[in-house]
């Protein structure tokens, strides 16, 4: 059964239509036929249908088959276009074949529509199967001329290059025409023509057969670039063609040698580098690894990397590294191994999983860093953070202290002045002087306290580590910060060292403190109990299980995202020079690791940081043995505005600066002196004031009043160091700097060698 035929019938009358269309069923087609009599019937069926000829009657009314043959041709569509007429004379009907149509029909001759019919169906299809025919190869044509491959046309015989595309031309700078003057040997250094015509000789008499190798081309400018080359003959010409196809692999000879440069850098680290299969089998070991570890490398390899378990203290780094890295994650551990030749080593390792391009994990690649002089000067490190973190507590104690003492000091000095030499009270007062000169000289002389021998860990619970250290919190922390606490008595028992976990928490408090010097705010010290049921519900890598959590949170200045990933290395510091070491996050870090517990931070610039570690819960009873403590330590004329929080200082100074002739106004609230100050500018002749007072600093102060008077004479009063360097505080208007406990003669000499320069 033939295909359904499409008719586009141009006649105005239905009879003729039939006729014609009789005619195709009884050759066998199924016709699908649509019959339209004027120029816009004929243009509105090509655009909306596809059909497959058109029989035309010569002449319609109003429209003709000229017309309707410019129409067809307008359109571009490759149609056969037959007129059938009973009028048509031969002379008409050459016009319309040389106009396009593809023959005519006389009306009375209707047997010769089948055979003009098929003859033309047939003509269609092999200009059809043309077109796709030149298309293909026009299409080819392209893909070959931009193809990233240098494709070249030789003669056999003279090698002359008879084509060439277009990728060749750009890579190698010629033009087509000076490319058709040259041979391969041109652009082939240290080839001459006898190595390519021996080499064409190999493959004449055996088709299909390719000499591959590689070579060097050279471009026009000279440089030289490495390529792939493919000669073959083409049997299919006559005589055969050389054709040769190379590839630049400059790209790939470069990553060769980053392969080689790695393999090498791999092969020389100082750090052991180990392989595995996702099944834990060992494929490949460095010789740090061997050196590090104590084995052969024919030990090690083709065996399971669990068998080094044996050799390792604790739990078994290994095995538990496996099923680690089975749930996705990176593992980092650090562990004990013993050598089979004796000695310990203290091993730092990173695992992580190999993934194909599927994200299939195939292989464990594990880096282990030899420890062993970094664990032994850890507790140097730790000994050294110890005497950084008591130095800010001292500086902090001194604070108060120093007051206290001022109060006494002055008091005395004062009563001393009211009594006569010979007055035995007079002794007794010049003795409590002496003792408080001594205990002030104690307070400046305070030791950093050390604790060198490693406590243990047992079980306990941190409560009472955490109120412990909340007591010297609040004692030396500064008054500008407001201390909260959140304490779960019943949060659970770990297995820990309590001076380590002792010393975690007064780092991360004086880490929170140093972020909120300046401008004061709020220390929040929690303790929870925590239970990861899933891995995901804490912090990464967190094993399922239970867990005792702190958290020491700050309103502070919070860190920036640059260096947020490098607070917890060691030295990394952004204090300036003499302010810290730069070990206390690095320390803390170290020490929950070595607990078997993680520790974070959270943290936006400007709104404060949050650091949490995890300690893992025990089963047991809380070992009674003592939480360690730390014994406290024993800690002219003018007008003046003498500021201090202290209502005793204040007191003593009013008292003592009148009796020498000074008019004093005394003011408890940075605030209020400010405003006074403000109100009237010229009612004082110089500034005595405290440096750490609540809501405002005594440097701030003085700045504010600056700001009205550039020449107002200040002097600085601090318990703790001063807030910068002395020629930076002169830079910034304060013309003298006093350490508490002050003595009257000490701020008298000060005030009148002050107002003497002013």
């Amino acid at each position: 059964m033939r295909a359904p035929l499409r008719v586009l019938v141009i006649e105005d009358s239905e009879v003729d239509t039939e006729l014609m269309l009789r005619e195709l069923r009884r050759g066998g087609f199924q016709t699908e036929f649509c019959r339209v009599e004027t120029a816009e019937g004929l243009r509105g069926e090509l655009e909306s249908r596809r059909w497959d000829i058109i029989l035309s009657d010569y002449n319609l009314p109003g429209f003709d088959a000229a017309g309707a043959l410019w129409i067809l041709k307008e359109s571009g569509i490759d149609i056969p276009f037959i007129v059938v007429s009973g009028i048509l004379n031969m002379a008409d009907a050459v016009g319309l074949m040389r106009a396009g149509a593809h023959d005519f029909i006389q009306k009375d001759d209707m047997a010769r529509l089948l055979p003009v019919l098929e003859r033309e169906l047939r003509e269609v299809e092999a200009r059809r199967q043309h077109r796709i025919t030149q298309e293909t190869v026009s299409r080819l044509g392209r893909i070959l001329d931009e193809s990233a491959n240098e494709i070249f046309v030789c003669h056999a015989d003279t090698l002359a290059f008879s084509q060439v595309n277009r990728g060749a031309l750009i890579n190698l700078g010629y033009t087509l025409e000076e490319m058709c003057q040259m041979t391969p040997v041109e652009i082939m250094p240290g080839w001459d023509r006898a190595m390519a015509m021996e080499r064409v000789a190999g493959l004449r008499g055996a088709p299909g057969r390719k000499s591959l190798f590689e070579a060097m081309h050279r471009r026009k400018d000279g440089t030289l670039y490495p390529v792939d080359v493919q000669w073959y003959l083409a049997a299919t010409e006559n005589p055969p063609v050389l054709v040769a196809i190379a590839l630049d692999i400059t790209e790939r000879k470069q990553s060769e040698k980053r392969v080689r440069r790695l393999a090498a850098a791999v092969e020389q680290a100082a750090d052991a580098v180990l392989i595995t299969t996702a099944e834990g089998v060992v494929r490949y070991a460095n010789p740090a690894f061997m050196r590090i570890f104590g084995d052969s490398r024919e030990s090690i390899l083709e065996q399971n990397v669990a068998l080094l378990d044996a050799h390792t203290t604790g739990d078994g780094f290994f095995g538990r590294m496996l099923a680690t890295l089975a749930l996705g994650h990176v593992c980092k551990r650090r562990f004990s191994h013993r050598r089979r030749a004796g000695g310990v080593v203290e091993v730092e390792a990173i695992v992580s999983p190999l993934r194909e391009a599927d994200g299939v994990e195939t292989h464990f690649v594990a880096v282990f860093r030899d420890m062993t002089r970094e664990t032994e000067l850890e507790s140097q490190l730790r000994q050294a953070q110890k005497l950084e973190a008591i130095g800010t507590l001292a500086g902090g104690i001194a604070h108060d202290f120093n007051n206290i003492l001022g109060a006494i000091i002055g008091y005395a000095e004062l009563s001393l002045a009211e009594l006569g030499a010979g007055d035995p009270v007079h002794g007794n007062l010049g003795e409590l002087l002496q003792a408080s000169l001594r205990a002030r000289d104690l307070v400046a002389q305070l030791l950093a306290f050390s604790r060198c021998n490693e406590q243990e860990r047992r079980p306990l619970s941190l409560a009472p580590i955490l109120k412990e250290a909340l007591k010297f919190i609040r004692a030396t922390f500064p008054s500008t910060i407001e201390i909260r606490s959140d304490i779960d008595a019943d949060a659970g028992v770990v297995r820990a060292d309590p001076t380590q976990i002792h010393q975690v928490v007064m780092n991360l408090c004086t880490n929170a403190m140093q972020a909120m010097q300046e401008r004061g705010g709020v220390l929040e010290l929690t303790l929870q109990s925590r239970a990861i049921g899933k891995v995901g519900d804490g912090p990464p890598h967190l094993p399922v299980g239970r867990y005792v959590r702190v958290s020491v949170q700050d309103s502070g200045c919070g860190i920036q995202e640059a260096i947020r990933g490098r607070i917890f290395d060691p030295f990394f510091t952004t204090k300036r020079v003499g302010e810290g070491s730069g070990l206390g996050l690095s320390v803390a870090h170290g020490i929950i690791a070595e607990h078997g517990g993680v520790i974070t931070v959270e943290s936006r610039p400007g709104e404060g940081s949050r650091f949490e570690f995890y300690l893992p819960g025990v089963d047991s009873e809380v070992d009674k043995g003592n939480i360690p403590t730390h014994v406290e330590p024993p800690g002219g004329r003018g007008r003046v505005l003498f500021v201090d929080d202290e209502e005793a200082l204040t007191g003593v100074g009013v008292q003592y600066l009148e009796k020498l002739g000074y008019t004093v106004t005394a003011i408890t609230d940075p605030r209020d002196a400010w405003e006074l100050f403000r109100d009237r500018p010229r009612a004082f002749d110089v500034l005595v004031t405290d440096q750490i007072m609540p809501h405002m600093t005594g440097l701030a102060l003085a700045q504010k009043i600056l700001s009205l008077r550039p020449d107002f004479p200040v002097v600085l009063c601090t318990g703790l160091g001063l807030p910068g360097d002395p020629e930076q505080l002169r830079s910034q208007g304060i013309h003298h700097c006093l350490q508490k406990p002050l003595l009257g003669s000490d701020l008298a000499r000060t005030l009148h060698q002050v107002l003497r320069q002013t």
